[in-house]
């Protein structure tokens, strides 16, 4: 039904209007800073080879697609004894429950190891109350060894990319690119025949009334109930798409309202 189709155009178009979080998060010195820099195309964040060089978090944005990205480049997950590293990380688990995407990065130069096992068990945990929340784990330095054929963990696909040769980031863009679109409800990010999309929540629930009224009028006559039972659920429905464009006046909408109350003399 196009209705409910108009009604999923409203995650895409809170999309478009508020972007994504997407947040790069692993072990130190997997790579993060370093596929930040890649990814937003600029020198922003410090690269060097010693571990816990990013004690903070740092963001930018990106478009991808026309969509506003947040990325966000955080602390390296791990236990520490530096009081001010220590902050870092709990930023950053703080940053993994905000985000809508999440870039697990595993230093592929040290391999899969049990403390990247725990991380992925704790990111699952940070994030287990945004159910549409999205993890891609990518295998960084695949310049220097290549990831296993077989992934470590059951239900992971697991993306070989170099952060410093760039190979690999054309296959990561787009799995982001596909991630995005699930976010929408699975609509695609341009529709050449979608002509109208909703831009706000108000919009969005008028729609959805009217398609419930909808069904259960559609459920009536599978029924063959009388016309009389389902004339009034048809009416409704146009009340409902009236708001949003305009054509129920407010003494139709208090009409329609007070027309459900009995008033007493």
């Amino acid at each position: 039904m196009r209705l409910k189709k108009l009604s999923l155009s409203w995650q895409l178009e809170r999309i478009f209007q508020e972007g994504l979080t997407l947040v790069i998060a692993g072990r130190p010195n997997a790579g993060k800073s370093s596929l930040f820099n890649k990814l937003l195309k600029e020198d922003r964040s410090i690269v060097t080879e010693v571990p816990g060089t990013t004690r903070d978090w740092i963001e930018a944005y990106v478009s991808i697609e026309g969509i506003p990205i947040r990325l966000i480049d955080t602390a390296g997950l791990r236990d520490t004894s530096d009081s001010v590293e220590k902050i870092g990380v709990e930023r950053s688990r703080n940053l993994l429950q905000e985000a809508e995407l999440v870039i697990y990065l595993i230093d592929g130069a040290l391999g899969f190891t049990d403390e990247d096992k725990m991380l992925i068990e704790q990111l699952s945990i940070d994030t287990q109350e945004k159910t549409k929340c999205k993890h891609l784990y990518v295998w960084n330095k695949s310049d220097i060894n290549v990831p296993p054929k077989q992934a470590p963990l059951a239900d992971m696909v697991l993306m070989g990319v170099s952060a410093k040769t760039g190979v690999g980031l054309e296959e990561l863009y787009n799995a982001i690119t596909l991630a995005i679109q699930e976010q929408a409800a699975g609509l695609p990010l341009h529709d050449e025949q979608s002509t109208a999309a909703l831009g706000t929540v108000r919009q969005k629930n008028l729609v959805d009334s009217a398609c419930s009224v909808l069904d259960e009028a559609l459920a009536l006559t599978d029924n063959e109930e009388p016309l009389d039972l389902i004339a009034p659920l048809l009416r409704e429905a146009v009340n409902f798409l009236g708001e949003i464009t305009g054509e129920v006046s407010t003494a139709d909408i208090l009409e329609e309202m007070f027309s459900r109350f009995c008033v007493g003399k």
